[in-house]
């Protein structure tokens, strides 16, 4: 096994077991050695978001989309970063750009409850019925369907 195999094993390890402090450690290590890699800065900015350090996590999502345009879920989870920070414009934007490239209903919900809280009820809807039919049936979008 190759040392950059045992980095990315020992990464996902203690990103598995939940040691974000180790995890981050590690990523650090491997960025050193390979700066323009997209998924260890994607990966670095998924542990800071799981410990809740929304506004540390976006630089780092960032760069790995500067690096790799276009990552659905790197989008989605600097959109959620954009979210607990205040920036409902700017996480409006990522989902919007999450869901052009890869639809899904929880991205769908997320941008519709920000409309929902500005007032912009029509394209909550919008987004609820999409959500629906990318996942029928799904309880989240039915029951805010039913309140708005």
């Amino acid at each position: 096994m190759t040392s950059n195999e045992n980095a990315k094993d020992e990464i996902a390890s203690f990103c598995d077991s939940g040691n974000w402090d180790a995890a981050i450690s590690a990523l650090l290590r491997a960025i050193d050695d390979a700066p323009s890699n997209a998924n260890l800065w994607a990966r670095m900015g998924w542990c800071k978001f799981s410990m809740g350090a929304f506004q540390g996590a976006i630089p780092d999502l960032s760069r790995a989309l500067e690096l790799k345009p276009g990552g659905a879920t790197t989008l989605y989870i600097r959109a959620r970063c954009w979210e607990e920070v205040g920036e409902l414009d700017k996480a409006v934007l990522d989902y919007s750009e999450s869901l052009r490239v890869k639809p899904k209903a929880d991205a769908f919900i997320a941008r519709g409850l920000i409309h929902k809280y500005k007032g912009r009820i029509d394209q909550a809807v919008s987004d609820f019925e999409d959500a629906l039919r990318f996942d029928p049936g799904n309880e989240v979008a039915e029951g805010l369907l039913r309140h708005l």
